[in-house]
Protein backbone atom coordinates (compact mmCIF):
# COMPACT_ATOMS: atom_id res chain seq x y z
CA UNK A 1 0.00 0.00 0.00
CA UNK A 2 2.91 2.53 1.13
CA UNK A 3 4.12 1.55 -2.34
CA UNK A 4 1.39 2.51 -4.22
CA UNK A 5 0.73 5.73 -2.43
CA UNK A 6 4.52 6.95 -2.81
CA UNK A 7 4.17 5.59 -6.17
CA UNK A 8 3.56 9.18 -7.79
CA UNK A 9 5.73 10.79 -5.68
CA UNK A 10 8.38 9.20 -6.46
CA UNK A 11 7.95 9.46 -10.47
CA UNK A 12 7.54 13.18 -9.77
CA UNK A 13 10.95 13.33 -8.00
CA UNK A 14 12.53 10.63 -10.04
CA UNK A 15 11.92 12.99 -13.23
CA UNK A 16 12.78 16.01 -12.48
CA UNK A 17 15.67 14.59 -10.96
CA UNK A 18 16.89 13.05 -13.93
CA UNK A 19 15.97 15.88 -16.37
CA UNK A 20 17.30 18.32 -14.38
CA UNK A 21 19.83 20.97 -16.17
CA UNK A 22 23.11 20.50 -16.68
CA UNK A 23 25.31 20.66 -19.22
CA UNK A 24 27.54 18.22 -20.04
CA UNK A 25 30.72 18.13 -22.50
CA UNK A 26 28.88 15.85 -24.98
CA UNK A 27 25.38 15.91 -23.86
CA UNK A 28 22.91 18.64 -22.94
CA UNK A 29 19.66 17.82 -21.70
CA UNK A 30 17.83 20.97 -22.18
CA UNK A 31 14.58 20.80 -23.84
CA UNK A 32 11.49 18.75 -22.96
CA UNK A 33 11.72 14.82 -21.87
CA UNK A 34 8.50 12.44 -21.88
CA UNK A 35 9.45 10.57 -18.55
CA UNK A 36 8.58 7.17 -17.08
CA UNK A 37 9.14 5.65 -13.51
CA UNK A 38 8.23 2.86 -12.12
CA UNK A 39 7.82 2.21 -8.51
CA UNK A 40 6.75 -1.26 -7.83
CA UNK A 41 5.59 -2.50 -11.18
CA UNK A 42 3.25 0.52 -11.28
CA UNK A 43 4.57 3.29 -14.08
CA UNK A 44 3.98 6.98 -14.27
CA UNK A 45 4.04 9.17 -16.69
CA UNK A 46 5.87 13.27 -16.95
CA UNK A 47 6.97 15.97 -18.92
CA UNK A 48 10.07 16.94 -17.79
CA UNK A 49 10.73 20.67 -19.51
CA UNK A 50 14.34 22.07 -18.61
CA UNK A 51 16.10 25.00 -19.97
CA UNK A 52 19.52 26.96 -19.81
CA UNK A 53 20.28 29.23 -16.89
CA UNK A 54 23.13 30.97 -16.40
CA UNK A 55 25.69 28.32 -15.96
CA UNK A 56 23.05 25.71 -15.09
CA UNK A 57 19.95 24.34 -15.76
CA UNK A 58 16.07 24.83 -14.86
CA UNK A 59 13.82 22.81 -15.19
CA UNK A 60 10.08 21.44 -14.01
CA UNK A 61 8.80 18.08 -13.97
CA UNK A 62 4.90 18.49 -15.13
CA UNK A 63 2.09 15.83 -14.22
CA UNK A 64 -0.32 15.28 -16.89
CA UNK A 65 -3.12 14.13 -14.74
CA UNK A 66 -3.05 16.91 -12.46
CA UNK A 67 -0.57 19.86 -14.39
CA UNK A 68 1.23 20.21 -11.21
CA UNK A 69 5.05 21.42 -11.49
CA UNK A 70 7.65 19.74 -8.86
CA UNK A 71 10.80 21.99 -9.37
CA UNK A 72 14.46 20.09 -8.74
CA UNK A 73 17.58 21.12 -6.67
CA UNK A 74 21.34 20.21 -6.64
CA UNK A 75 21.48 19.23 -10.25
CA UNK A 76 24.90 17.52 -11.74
CA UNK A 77 26.41 16.39 -14.43
CA UNK A 78 29.07 14.25 -14.64
CA UNK A 79 30.59 11.51 -17.24
CA UNK A 80 27.44 11.93 -18.85
CA UNK A 81 25.60 10.81 -15.68
CA UNK A 82 22.62 13.14 -14.48
CA UNK A 83 22.09 13.25 -10.82
CA UNK A 84 19.42 15.38 -9.02
CA UNK A 85 17.58 15.66 -5.43
CA UNK A 86 13.89 16.59 -4.91
CA UNK A 87 13.03 17.82 -1.70
CA UNK A 88 9.60 16.19 -0.91
CA UNK A 89 7.24 16.90 1.99
CA UNK A 90 4.97 13.41 2.59
CA UNK A 91 2.34 12.35 5.35
CA UNK A 92 4.39 15.24 7.37
CA UNK A 93 7.81 14.02 6.60
CA UNK A 94 10.34 16.07 4.10
CA UNK A 95 11.65 13.23 1.85
CA UNK A 96 14.77 14.00 -0.83
CA UNK A 97 13.96 11.90 -3.72
CA UNK A 98 17.74 11.53 -4.89
CA UNK A 99 17.71 9.86 -8.72
CA UNK A 100 20.97 9.05 -11.07
CA UNK A 101 20.56 8.41 -15.11
CA UNK A 102 22.87 8.08 -17.82
CA UNK A 103 22.65 9.44 -21.18
CA UNK A 104 21.73 5.95 -24.05
CA UNK A 105 20.75 5.80 -27.53
CA UNK A 106 22.80 7.01 -30.43
CA UNK A 107 22.56 10.20 -30.27
CA UNK A 108 21.54 10.57 -26.71
CA UNK A 109 18.50 10.78 -26.50
CA UNK A 110 17.35 8.74 -23.97
CA UNK A 111 17.99 8.82 -20.19
CA UNK A 112 18.02 5.24 -17.97
CA UNK A 113 18.90 4.74 -14.21
CA UNK A 114 16.93 5.04 -11.02
CA UNK A 115 15.73 6.70 -7.88
CA UNK A 116 16.18 6.27 -4.11
CA UNK A 117 13.11 7.93 -1.94
CA UNK A 118 15.32 6.47 1.22
CA UNK A 119 12.71 4.61 3.53
CA UNK A 120 10.34 5.18 0.73
CA UNK A 121 12.00 2.31 -1.40
CA UNK A 122 13.55 2.78 -5.15
CA UNK A 123 12.38 2.23 -8.36
CA UNK A 124 13.35 2.81 -12.32
CA UNK A 125 13.89 5.68 -14.16
CA UNK A 126 13.64 6.34 -18.20
CA UNK A 127 13.17 9.30 -20.05
CA UNK A 128 13.03 9.86 -24.12
CA UNK A 129 13.59 12.89 -25.62
CA UNK A 130 10.76 14.55 -27.06
CA UNK A 131 10.88 15.07 -30.55
CA UNK A 132 10.91 19.37 -31.53
CA UNK A 133 7.70 20.12 -33.47
CA UNK A 134 8.13 20.86 -36.81
CA UNK A 135 8.57 23.65 -38.48
CA UNK A 136 5.86 25.27 -40.33
CA UNK A 137 7.30 26.04 -43.94
CA UNK A 138 7.44 29.92 -44.24
CA UNK A 139 5.13 31.24 -47.02
CA UNK A 140 6.84 31.61 -49.79
CA UNK A 141 6.16 35.46 -51.77
CA UNK A 142 4.68 35.31 -55.27
CA UNK A 143 6.89 35.27 -58.12
CA UNK A 144 4.13 35.26 -60.54
CA UNK A 145 3.61 38.81 -62.35
CA UNK A 146 5.88 41.51 -64.18
CA UNK A 147 9.12 42.74 -62.86
CA UNK A 148 11.54 45.58 -63.76
CA UNK A 149 14.48 44.26 -63.84
CA UNK A 150 18.05 45.93 -63.77
CA UNK A 151 21.57 44.37 -64.05
CA UNK A 152 24.67 46.67 -62.89
CA UNK A 153 27.32 46.19 -66.07
CA UNK A 154 31.50 46.91 -65.64
CA UNK A 155 31.89 50.76 -66.00
CA UNK A 156 28.99 51.57 -64.21
CA UNK A 157 26.86 50.44 -66.81
CA UNK A 158 23.29 49.23 -66.30
CA UNK A 159 20.76 47.09 -68.52
CA UNK A 160 17.00 47.02 -67.83
CA UNK A 161 14.66 43.92 -68.56
CA UNK A 162 11.08 43.72 -67.91
CA UNK A 163 10.40 40.14 -66.65
CA UNK A 164 6.97 38.49 -67.25
CA UNK A 165 6.65 35.18 -64.88
CA UNK A 166 3.35 32.66 -64.95
CA UNK A 167 3.30 29.97 -62.49
CA UNK A 168 0.44 27.32 -63.16
CA UNK A 169 0.13 23.60 -61.67
CA UNK A 170 3.47 24.61 -59.61
CA UNK A 171 5.56 24.80 -62.54
CA UNK A 172 6.97 28.55 -63.42
CA UNK A 173 7.70 30.07 -67.24
CA UNK A 174 8.49 33.12 -68.19
CA UNK A 175 10.26 35.70 -70.39
CA UNK A 176 12.54 38.78 -70.42
CA UNK A 177 12.00 41.46 -73.04
CA UNK A 178 13.60 44.99 -73.76
CA UNK A 179 13.77 47.13 -76.27
CA UNK A 180 16.27 44.50 -78.23
CA UNK A 181 13.36 41.92 -77.88
CA UNK A 182 12.34 38.86 -75.79
CA UNK A 183 13.51 36.05 -74.67
CA UNK A 184 12.62 33.11 -72.67
CA UNK A 185 13.38 32.76 -69.04
CA UNK A 186 14.96 28.58 -69.05
CA UNK A 187 15.13 26.33 -65.66
CA UNK A 188 13.04 28.77 -64.23
CA UNK A 189 13.15 27.66 -60.35
CA UNK A 190 13.10 27.87 -57.08
CA UNK A 191 15.86 26.57 -54.35
CA UNK A 192 15.25 24.92 -51.64
CA UNK A 193 16.20 28.29 -49.44
CA UNK A 194 13.56 29.60 -51.28
CA UNK A 195 15.43 31.43 -53.72
CA UNK A 196 14.99 31.41 -57.56
CA UNK A 197 17.21 30.86 -60.48
CA UNK A 198 17.15 31.08 -64.08
CA UNK A 199 18.71 31.64 -67.92
CA UNK A 200 18.32 33.46 -70.38
CA UNK A 201 20.57 32.41 -73.53
CA UNK A 202 21.18 35.72 -76.67
CA UNK A 203 20.43 34.74 -79.81
CA UNK A 204 23.33 33.72 -82.36
CA UNK A 205 23.91 36.63 -84.19
CA UNK A 206 24.12 38.45 -80.58
CA UNK A 207 26.70 35.82 -79.71
CA UNK A 208 24.89 32.80 -77.98
CA UNK A 209 26.40 33.49 -74.66
CA UNK A 210 23.95 32.25 -72.17
CA UNK A 211 23.62 34.05 -68.56
CA UNK A 212 22.44 32.66 -65.34
CA UNK A 213 20.48 34.98 -62.51
CA UNK A 214 19.73 33.88 -58.94
CA UNK A 215 17.89 36.24 -56.62
CA UNK A 216 16.34 35.81 -53.06
CA UNK A 217 13.55 37.83 -51.70
CA UNK A 218 14.42 41.06 -49.98
CA UNK A 219 9.91 41.71 -48.92
CA UNK A 220 7.47 40.46 -51.10
CA UNK A 221 8.24 43.04 -53.83
CA UNK A 222 11.90 42.97 -54.68
CA UNK A 223 14.35 40.26 -55.90
CA UNK A 224 18.38 41.22 -55.20
CA UNK A 225 20.98 38.93 -56.32
CA UNK A 226 23.74 38.31 -59.02
CA UNK A 227 23.88 37.59 -62.62
CA UNK A 228 27.10 35.55 -64.20
CA UNK A 229 27.66 34.24 -67.44
CA UNK A 230 27.84 30.26 -68.14
CA UNK A 231 31.01 30.10 -69.16
CA UNK A 232 32.54 32.00 -66.44
CA UNK A 233 33.61 35.39 -68.28
CA UNK A 234 31.34 38.13 -66.53
CA UNK A 235 29.19 38.54 -63.29
CA UNK A 236 27.24 41.28 -61.67
CA UNK A 237 24.96 42.71 -59.56
CA UNK A 238 21.11 42.09 -59.79
CA UNK A 239 17.84 43.86 -58.77
CA UNK A 240 13.95 43.41 -59.84
CA UNK A 241 11.07 45.41 -58.54
CA UNK A 242 7.79 44.03 -58.92
CA UNK A 243 5.55 46.57 -61.58
CA UNK A 244 2.52 48.38 -60.11
CA UNK A 245 -0.78 47.03 -61.86
CA UNK A 246 -2.01 49.18 -64.51
CA UNK A 247 -3.58 52.21 -63.34
CA UNK A 248 -1.87 52.50 -60.11
CA UNK A 249 -0.45 56.22 -61.69
CA UNK A 250 -1.94 58.13 -64.43
CA UNK A 251 1.23 57.53 -66.35
CA UNK A 252 0.94 56.26 -69.76
CA UNK A 253 2.93 53.32 -70.72
CA UNK A 254 4.87 54.82 -73.77
CA UNK A 255 5.01 58.49 -74.63
CA UNK A 256 6.84 60.53 -77.71
CA UNK A 257 8.76 63.72 -76.75
CA UNK A 258 9.04 66.50 -79.50
CA UNK A 259 12.61 67.95 -78.06
CA UNK A 260 14.06 70.91 -78.53
CA UNK A 261 18.09 70.44 -79.58
CA UNK A 262 19.13 74.08 -80.45
CA UNK A 263 17.62 77.32 -81.65
CA UNK A 264 15.36 75.88 -84.72
CA UNK A 265 15.96 72.55 -84.32
CA UNK A 266 13.66 69.77 -82.83
CA UNK A 267 14.33 65.98 -82.54
CA UNK A 268 12.21 62.79 -80.88
CA UNK A 269 12.79 60.66 -77.96
CA UNK A 270 10.10 57.33 -77.62
CA UNK A 271 9.48 56.96 -73.55
CA UNK A 272 8.83 53.55 -72.09
CA UNK A 273 7.84 54.07 -68.31
CA UNK A 274 7.74 51.13 -65.94
CA UNK A 275 6.24 51.97 -62.61
CA UNK A 276 7.35 49.73 -59.94
CA UNK A 277 7.48 49.50 -56.25
CA UNK A 278 10.70 51.77 -55.83
CA UNK A 279 9.70 54.45 -58.28
CA UNK A 280 9.89 54.59 -61.95
CA UNK A 281 11.85 52.35 -64.48
CA UNK A 282 11.76 51.80 -67.67
CA UNK A 283 13.94 52.73 -71.38
CA UNK A 284 14.14 55.09 -73.83
CA UNK A 285 15.34 55.13 -78.15
CA UNK A 286 16.04 58.29 -79.35
CA UNK A 287 15.47 59.86 -83.29
CA UNK A 288 19.02 58.15 -84.11
CA UNK A 289 18.36 54.90 -82.42
CA UNK A 290 20.57 55.60 -79.43
CA UNK A 291 19.16 53.52 -76.31
CA UNK A 292 18.82 54.07 -72.60
CA UNK A 293 17.95 52.64 -69.61
CA UNK A 294 16.11 54.79 -66.67
CA UNK A 295 18.42 54.10 -63.67
CA UNK A 296 15.98 56.10 -61.65
CA UNK A 297 12.51 57.59 -61.83
CA UNK A 298 10.02 59.09 -59.36
CA UNK A 299 6.26 60.55 -59.91
CA UNK A 300 5.16 62.50 -56.93
CA UNK A 301 2.20 64.80 -57.31
CA UNK A 302 1.79 65.17 -60.67
CA UNK A 303 5.64 65.58 -61.89
CA UNK A 304 7.66 63.33 -63.15
CA UNK A 305 11.83 62.87 -62.53
CA UNK A 306 14.16 60.53 -64.95
CA UNK A 307 17.60 59.64 -64.94
CA UNK A 308 18.75 57.86 -67.79
CA UNK A 309 22.35 55.88 -69.63
CA UNK A 310 22.06 56.59 -72.90
CA UNK A 311 24.48 54.81 -75.29
CA UNK A 312 26.74 56.87 -77.58
CA UNK A 313 29.09 54.87 -79.38
CA UNK A 314 31.61 53.46 -77.02
CA UNK A 315 30.17 56.49 -74.46
CA UNK A 316 27.52 56.78 -71.94
CA UNK A 317 25.94 59.97 -71.67
CA UNK A 318 23.75 60.85 -68.56
CA UNK A 319 20.59 62.41 -69.40
CA UNK A 320 17.95 64.02 -66.86
CA UNK A 321 14.21 64.26 -67.57
CA UNK A 322 12.09 66.70 -65.55
CA UNK A 323 8.55 67.31 -66.49
CA UNK A 324 4.85 67.80 -65.14
CA UNK A 325 1.89 65.62 -66.66
CA UNK A 326 -0.85 68.28 -67.59
CA UNK A 327 -4.41 68.23 -67.77
CA UNK A 328 -5.19 66.99 -71.22
CA UNK A 329 -2.53 63.61 -70.39
CA UNK A 330 0.69 65.71 -71.64
CA UNK A 331 4.28 65.47 -70.09
CA UNK A 332 6.06 69.28 -70.66
CA UNK A 333 9.24 70.00 -69.06
CA UNK A 334 12.87 70.23 -69.56
CA UNK A 335 15.86 67.46 -70.71
CA UNK A 336 19.64 68.22 -70.06
CA UNK A 337 22.82 66.13 -70.07
CA UNK A 338 26.40 67.02 -69.71
CA UNK A 339 26.80 69.57 -72.53
CA UNK A 340 23.28 70.83 -73.85
CA UNK A 341 19.58 71.06 -72.01
CA UNK A 342 15.95 72.04 -73.31
CA UNK A 343 12.35 72.10 -73.37
CA UNK A 344 10.19 69.06 -74.63
CA UNK A 345 6.59 68.20 -75.11
CA UNK A 346 5.63 64.82 -74.75
CA UNK A 347 1.86 62.86 -75.88
CA UNK A 348 1.01 59.31 -75.33
CA UNK A 349 2.20 56.90 -78.17
CA UNK A 350 -1.61 55.65 -78.28
CA UNK A 351 -2.58 59.43 -79.48
CA UNK A 352 -0.13 59.47 -82.12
Amino acid sequence: MPARIMSPVIALSLSLAVLSPIRGEAQDPAGEWEVVVDLGGQPREYLLELKKKGDGFEGALVSPRTKNRYPAQSVTLKDQVLRMEIPREFAGQQVILKVEAKFAGEKGNKLDGSFNAGGLGEGKFSATRKSPPAKAEAKRPALAGRWSATAKLPDDREMGSRLEIREASGKLSGAASSERGSLELKSLNYASDGAISFSITLPAEAGGREYVIQASFEGTDRLKGKWSAADGNGSGDWIARRELPPGATPLKDRYRLSVNLSPGKTGYVDLRLIPDVDGIGGHLVTEKGRRGHIRKGSFKEGKLELEADVRDGDEVRKLKISGSLTDKGRLKGTWSSEDASGEFVGQPAEDL
